[in-house]
Parts: structure tokens; C-alpha cells; sequence
């Protein structure tokens, strides 16, 4: 785990678990925390038709991960081709859905992030 960008476990005095859900059905006990006005959702550029056509799906993973940084999320887009980091209407996504959850590394977890608050572009910091 020391080479990971992203730290994607939850450790206590007993237990070593996910924290971020990935591809089995587990409930994390995590509640929705309010986010920033926007977040950075990082896709390979492949993907981008789908995207503005239909948002985005958890797919494997059973959430989709949202990031405060772009460099976060670019890296997460890189792994799939040619990254590209889009821009999502957070707060506007949790005032419809109370479904925004973070967890301990700053990734926010969703459900399905509709087109309509997907944008190009970047955030600016304390946004």
C-alpha cells in the first residue's frame, strides 16, 4: 500500500477492511457528510459520450468515487487510457439525494452521478 496514491483501507486496533466498497456488496457505516460545491469525478476519455449521455454508473464498483483534488482524480482516470477530469455539481447532487459520503481520505462515495451536473473544467480551491 505505500506506493498507492490513494489510501483505500480503514484500519482500527482490529480490523483491516476496504473503505471504499469496491466490488462487493458491504455496508461501510458511513452517513452523508454535506460536500464542497463541486468535486472531480477523473474517466478515461473513452469514456466521455457515455458519460453526458447517461452519467455515471457505479459498474463494478459498488460506488462511484469523487475527489476533492484533480490530480487525484486523473490519476483514477489514467487507468483506464487518456485521462480526463470532469467536474461535478456536488452540492447540487446532495441537496437532490442526501447521498454524498466521505471517507477517511478525502474520496466522496455516490451512487449514480446524473449527466446534467457533469461538466468539463476545473475547480478552484475552497470552492
Amino acid at each position: 500500500m505505500t506506493t498507492n496514491v490513494v489510501s483505500r483501507s480503514l484500519k482500527d486496533a482490529l480490523q483491516i477492511r476496504a473503505a471504499q466498497g469496491h466490488s462487493i456488496d458491504t455496508d461501510l457505516g458511513l452517513q452523508p457528510l454535506e460536500p464542497p460545491t463541486w468535486l472531480c469525478h477523473g474517466t478515461a476519455q473513452d469514456n466521455l459520450g457515455l458519460l453526458f449521455k447517461d452519467g455515471r454508473r457505479p459498474l463494478r464498483r459498488n460506488p462511484v468515487h469523487l475527489s476533492s483534488y484533480p490530480i487525484t482524480a486523473s490519476v483514477a482516470g489514467s487507468r483506464n487510457g487518456k485521462p480526463v477530469v470532469l467536474r461535478v455539481a456536488a452540492q447540487e447532487m446532495f441537496e437532490a439525494t442526501d447521498q454524498l459520503f466521505m471517507i477517511d481520505n478525502d474520496v466522496r462515495l455516490a451512487g449514480h452521478v446524473p449527466p446534467s451536473i457533469l461538466a468539463f473544467g476545473g475547480i478552484e480551491s475552497g470552492s
